[in-house]
């Protein structure tokens, strides 16, 4: 999604009247109707409607890290104007994984052959060397995932999982055979 810096949507907008005060237009001056919809304020900011708009269409690489506290509002910006240009930025693969194979982590411990606590490990501190060729031939995934995953990965994600799941055919002890745990 692009991000819309405009009075349109800019929280100090009221009735068309600047509340904001930024390069463009002084506290309490009229929006004009040619402002409003092309100007670029340096006193922007979301209104609340704009602000739940960008939450709802935000990807789950993004909303995820924000609802949880793992990014500022700033970054979460950043963030979207780089998706939206798609410029690639990092990604935990292990949430991809979770997310694009639809498994959590205990299955996933489980096609691996290591304990939750290995993927915990792996997913907060990084794959360890020893693992990593292991983990990339059980999930179909090339192995520079493991030291750099970014968001423009994600569809080549998609292929692996594809392939995955065309010749593994896990069982899956903790849960259904292609998704969410049902305990």
């Amino acid at each position: 999604m692009q991000i819309i810096k405009n009075c349109k949507t800019c929280e100090f907008n009221f009735d068309q009247i600047c509340s904001g005060g930024g390069n463009l237009l002084d506290y309490g001056e009229k929006i004009s109707e040619e402002l409003e919809d092309t100007c670029v304020c340096s006193g922007w900011g979301a209104s609340l409607e704009y602000y739940g708009e960008m939450i709802d269409k935000a990807p789950w690489y993004i909303k995820d890290y924000y609802r949880n506290s793992k990014i500022k509002y700033d970054e979460f910006l950043d963030k979207m104007e780089k998706d939206y240009k798609s410029i690639g930025f990092e990604v935990n693969l292990y949430d991809a994984i979770e997310h694009v194979y639809e498994i959590n982590l205990l299955e996933l411990a489980d096609i691996l052959g290591v304990t939750f606590g290995v993927v915990r490990h792996a997913r907060g501190k990084g794959t360890a060397s020893k693992r990593v060729t292991e983990f990339s031939s059980k999930l179909c995934i090339p192995t520079e995932y493991f030291d750099s995953f970014l968001s423009t990965d994600l569809d080549n994600l998609k292929e692996c999982s594809r392939k995955f799941y065309s010749i593994k055919k896990p069982k899956i002890k903790n849960g259904n055979k292609r998704g969410r745990s049902t305990m």
